[in-house]
């Protein structure tokens, strides 16, 4: 069968396909739930497996919150709450990032997920200078 022949199937049915598939396989038992952050104006996925105390699980740059799924035996005891950062999984898509240090590496690597043309991206490059001072009393030029 040609690429041109096979169905299409939109990433959301692949992704949650591919999550069964895996859930299957660990037997693990998983709820989903979503999170609209009003600030952001972002829906935000959360997987939940297990009981006891919470604990957060955030994801590495391209995963999604499936990425923990084969760490949930180990981690009895716990109630492991896997987040789906925005613009992984099925969170909504990135709009606009600013990070810093470690952070702007990662803003950088987001920015592909950006719409072309989006103007909430603005070009930023930050260097330390002595031209102006930030709240922590350290002097940026921007």
């Amino acid at each position: 069968m040609s690429k041109r022949d096979r169905p299409m199937v939109s990433l959301e049915r692949r992704i949650r396909d591919a999550e069964s598939d895996l859930f299957a396989v660990l037997d693990a038992e998983v709820e989903e739930r979503f999170f609209d952050l009003k600030q952001t104006d972002l829906r935000v996925r959360v997987l939940s497996h297990g009981s006891g105390a919470p604990l957060l699980l955030l994801h590495g740059v391209s995963l999604s919150a499936a990425a923990w799924a084969p760490l949930f035996a180990e981690l009895r005891g716990f109630r492991l709450l896997t987040v789906d950062l925005p613009g992984h999984g099925l969170s909504d898509p990135v709009r606009s990032v600013v990070g810093h240090s470690l952070g702007g590496m990662f803003a950088s690597g987001m920015r592909p997920l950006v719409p072309s043309g989006s103007r909430r991206w603005p070009p930023l490059e930050c260097r330390r200078s002595r031209s102006r001072e930030s709240a922590c009393g350290c002097r940026y030029r921007c």
